[in-house]
């Protein structure tokens, strides 16, 4: 029966409840006295968990009929739960989520790009100095560039860990996260935050450098940015 249950493709997963363990779950519930009273009426059955897909109120109509055509099912209870609103405010919260993402990912950017111009303040003098012993702009830019690159890849590679197991875990409360499952979908959003975070530092890094190199000698004392 598992296994007819099981080819259904909107059933994810099919859990079998004995007689012994309603039995149990009653008395739990109800009392020994209860329990004992209604223990033999119990019947097996089948605990069905289906796909996020197939959850609203229109396809569970029709899961219900199709199940109820499998031999050996005699009956389908459906908990009454009104699951459009349930799918609405899910979204709604998904889009809030969202939003808030968005946010933490601008002030991240913002925070990469403010650290970046703070650490090449600190090395002002140092560029200044290449450019009096004649070293060229692009020779100069080359090392910090390159390490810009390495500081953005590294706060992406972060982030991204960071992300995934906060995903994960809220997974493993059993709220499914269908970004986890959606590789094509991932792997948009780890390109796209590696892509920003290393635009994002090595932009800072070409402007700042630039700016420290056009910069009179008197300006470097005063100047942030």
């Amino acid at each position: 029966m598992r296994q007819r249950l099981m080819d259904q493709q909107e059933i994810k997963e099919a859990v079998f409840v004995s007689r012994a363990e309603a039995a149990e779950v009653v008395r739990a519930d109800l009392g020994d006295d209860i329990g004992e009273l209604i223990g033999d009426s119990l019947y097996p059955t089948f605990t069905v968990h289906l796909h996020h897909q197939f959850v609203s109120n229109n396809q569970l109509a029709t899961i219900k009929g199709s199940l109820e055509g499998i031999d050996g099912v005699s009956y389908v209870f459906i908990p009454e739960v009104n699951l459009d609103v349930v799918n609405a405010n899910l979204k709604r919260g998904a889009l809030i989520t969202g939003g808030l993402g968005l946010l933490f990912l601008f002030v991240s950017l913002v925070l990469l790009d403010h650290s970046i111009r703070l650490s090449l303040y600190s090395r002002r003098f140092l560029i200044r100095s290449m450019q009096l012993v004649g070293a060229t702009s692009s020779f100069i830019k080359r090392p910090f560039l390159w390490r810009g690159l390495l500081r953005g890849l590294f706060s992406a590679v972060l982030g991204i860990g960071l992300l995934i197991g906060t995903l994960y875990a809220i997974e493993q409360s059993n709220y499914p996260i269908q970004l986890l499952h959606s590789y094509d979908k991932l792997g948009l959003l780890v390109a796209t935050i590696l892509s920003f975070s290393i635009f994002v530092s090595l932009i800072s890094t070409y402007r700042s450098v630039n700016r420290y190199l056009r910069m009179r000698l008197e300006n470097l004392y005063s100047y942030y940015g």
